[in-house]
C-alpha cells in the first residue's frame, strides 16, 4: 500500500498543474550544467594525450644476460643480481617520483628498464638521469578485442549452453 501512496505523490507532481514548469526547470538545469559535466569528464583524457610513454633502459645488464636457461634464475647468485637491479630502480624509482614523474612499471629479466609517462619536453631530463642508458618512446597499444570471442569458441560455448 505505501509503495502505491508513494507512486501516487509522484504521478501527482509530475501531472500536476505545475508539472511544466517543473519540467522547465529541469531542462534548464540540464542544459545548463551538461556542458560542464562533459568538459570536466574530458579533461583528464586531454592530459594524457599530452604525455607520452617512455622506457628508460638502464646501465646494468638484464638478468637474462647472464643466465643460460630458466633455471638458473633459481640460483643464488642470480638472487643477488635480482636484488642488485632492483635496488637501481628503486633509487630510480624515488628519483622519478621526487621529480614528478608518473612510473608505469619495470621489467628485470629480459630487460633492465623502467617505463614511465611525461610530456615531451620533459625527455632531456629524463635522459640525463643518473644510471640512465637509453630513453625510448614507446608507441601506444591498440586494443584489437573485435576477434576475440571468436577465437576462444564463444558462440559454439553459448549455443552449447543454451541447450
Amino acid at each position: 500500500m505505501s509503495n502505491q501512496a508513494s507512486a501516487g505523490v509522484v504521478r501527482t507532481c509530475w501531472n500536476g498543474p505545475h508539472a511544466g514548469s517543473v519540467r522547465k526547470g529541469m531542462r534548464r538545469r540540464l542544459a545548463l550544467w551538461l556542458p560542464v559535466f562533459l568538459v570536466a569528464g574530458f579533461l583528464p583524457l586531454a592530459g594524457q594525450r599530452s604525455q607520452t610513454e617512455y622506457a628508460l633502459v638502464l646501465e646494468d645488464p638484464p638478468l637474462a644476460a647472464r643466465i643460460q636457461s630458466r633455471k638458473d634464475l633459481r640460483l643464488a647468485a642470480t638472487e643477488d643480481r635480482r636484488r642488485q637491479i632492483e635496488a637501481a630502480q628503486s633509487t630510480l624509482r624515488g628519483e622519478l617520483g621526487r621529480r614528478g614523474f608518473h612510473v608505469a612499471g619495470a621489467v628485470r629479466i629480459l630487460e633492465n628498464a623502467i617505463f614511465v609517462r611525461a610530456s615531451a619536453d620533459k625527455l632531456g631530463e629524463l635522459r640525463s638521469l643518473p644510471g640512465v642508458r637509453q630513453v625510448a618512446s614507446l608507441p601506444p597499444a591498440k586494443l584489437r578485442m573485435d576477434r576475440a570471442a571468436g577465437l576462444v569458441s564463444a558462440p559454439r560455448l553459448g549455443a552449447r549452453s543454451a541447450d
